[in-house]
């Protein structure tokens, strides 16, 4: 018996298959390569559609930038939440930079913050958010520096239509605060309203180190202020649930030329926390009165929170513009 080679063994392997032998010898042979093919072509499309995804949040991002748009952030958790207002200084594929207004402690580093902002496009603007730790921070003159990492995706739709921000310090003369019971009907004049529950003046504002109340931000719908108890064992009158009355006087010219607005309103306080020997208490306006000088009596009108007080609208406008003219003067 003579020997076989093995290419003669193949050919006699295959010549003496039946039709159905040979489908089967394919389906072995050619379904393992064509999921091989397919994972290839998802794992494809995954990068691809992340290659978008990361250059369309970079698009934005530069657009933010070249519009100098004000960043808002929120650091901590619910009872320690803090609001800060920043603009980018630069952007790179892995980190973010970006100038705060004023002081961060560096406790907020590790801390993971989230980050909102709106980018214009003619008569539209659209907002975006995303969330990134605090990587490091610095003081810088009047700012503080941080940098996080640039995000790979954008969640949208976080509209805010009133955004918050933190009064310019000069703007502010008078703050005077009073508690209302629920079953208090709104005083219509001047003479009705009675001693304030806290009250102070900056007519001496360069002396004072510390303010026993301060607007921590204010918005078109609402309000949260700074309050600082005199003796630490004392306790906050103000709870969860209640209405105050809020007395704000200030200069809605952020001009030479003074402009001075007694703006009266009543909120209901939405919450109450405690931040460094202080209580940042929120308010949603219920109903707003400007008063006039020498007239004793109050005009009220009713909050609409879809509209916003216009007023307020207009001063945090000019004071956000304000603020992007400090801002893109201090970084470039």
């Amino acid at each position: 018996m003579g020997h076989t080679s093995f290419f003669d063994s193949v050919y006699l392997f295959f010549v003496t298959r039946t039709s159905g032998e040979y489908f089967l010898l394919s389906l072995i042979i050619l379904l393992p390569l064509f999921f091989f093919l397919g994972h290839l072509y998802t794992v494809w499309r995954a990068k691809e559609a992340k290659r978008k995804q990361k250059l369309f949040v970079m698009q934005q991002l530069e657009l933010a930038y070249s519009q100098i748009e004000t960043f808002s952030i929120q650091v901590g958790e619910r009872d320690t939440r803090t609001n800060y207002m920043a603009i980018l200084d630069s952007i790179t594929n892995d980190f973010l930079t970006l100038s705060i207004t004023e002081y961060m402690s560096p406790l907020w580093i590790n801390q993971k913050a989230d980050f909102f902002f709106c980018v214009r496009r003619d008569a539209q603007r659209d907002f975006y958010r995303f969330r990134a730790p605090i990587l490091s921070l610095k003081p810088s003159g009047k700012t503080t520096k941080i940098r996080v990492p640039s995000p790979n995706s954008l969640e949208m739709g976080q509209k805010r239509a009133f955004f918050r921000i933190t009064p310019l310090p000069e703007t502010i003369r008078v703050i005077a605060i009073w508690l209302l019971s629920d079953t208090a009907h709104l005083p219509k004049a001047t003479s009705d309203v009675g001693k304030p529950y806290m009250s102070v003046t900056f007519k001496d504002r360069k002396d004072e180190k510390v303010s026993p109340l301060n607007v921590e931000d204010i918005s078109g719908t609402g309000i949260a202020l700074r309050i600082i108890l005199k003796n630490q064992d004392e306790e906050l009158l103000i709870e969860k649930g209640k209405q105050i009355l809020c007395l704000l006087v200030y200069d809605a010219s952020l001009q030479k030329k003074e402009h001075l607005v007694n703006f009266c309103c009543t909120g209901r306080v939405t919450n109450v926390r405690s931040v460094k020997n202080a209580f940042i208490v929120g308010a949603e306006f219920e109903n707003w009165a400007l008063l006039n000088r020498g007239k004793p009596t109050i005009n009220w009108f009713k909050q609409q929170k879809a509209v916003g007080i216009g007023p307020i609208l207009n001063w945090v406008t000019k004071m956000d513009l304000e603020r992007h003219k400090i801002l893109a003067s201090e970084t470039f």
